[in-house]
């Protein structure tokens, strides 16, 4: 608990210097109408999504997401190309594996359950989670698929 409060105390304080966006995510407490802050945080990594995609300044973004299944009913992109190697995007669990309170079962479990579509030229497919942007870090996150969630190639 202490460590991760030294963890926040840190982030905050790294925010104050360097302005970098940071938005939290929690699937059972948040609201996408939240500010997206630790104590209002959003609900779909959607959201954050639409958050981060819209704001165009070069500045690092961190989206934080808290323990629980987020299931993606229809794919989720980030395409935002203002990211550089010193600024980057990092989308990462809120406990990682190097937190004295980490255990697998409070990863946040990222489920892709969208139906599979024709792709021209290239089979079908179903995308969850889309990133269309360089520069990214992920930490911390388990993925997933549903029953339906495969890959079969046209050619």
């Amino acid at each position: 608990m202490v460590k991760q409060l030294i963890l926040l105390l840190m982030m905050t304080i790294s925010s104050l210097f360097t302005s970098a966006e940071v938005l939290y995510v929690n699937a059972k407490t948040g609201n996408d109408k939240n500010t997206g802050s630790h104590s209002q945080p959003l609900k779909t990594l959607r959201e954050a999504a639409n958050r981060i995609n819209a704001n165009t300044e070069k500045k690092a973004s961190s989206i934080i997401i808290s323990e629980g299944v987020y299931a993606l009913t229809e794919t989720v992109l980030f395409n935002n190309n203002k990211f550089s190697a010193e600024s980057r995007l990092t989308i990462r669990a809120e406990i990682l594996p190097n937190d004295a309170n980490w255990n697998p079962q409070r990863m946040p479990v990222i489920t892709t359950i969208i139906p599979t579509k024709p792709t021209p030229g290239d089979g079908e497919e179903a995308r969850g989670l889309e990133i269309e942007a360089s520069h990214v870090t992920i930490q911390g996150l388990r993925f997933t698929g549903s029953q339906d969630y495969y890959y079969i190639d046209g050619k």
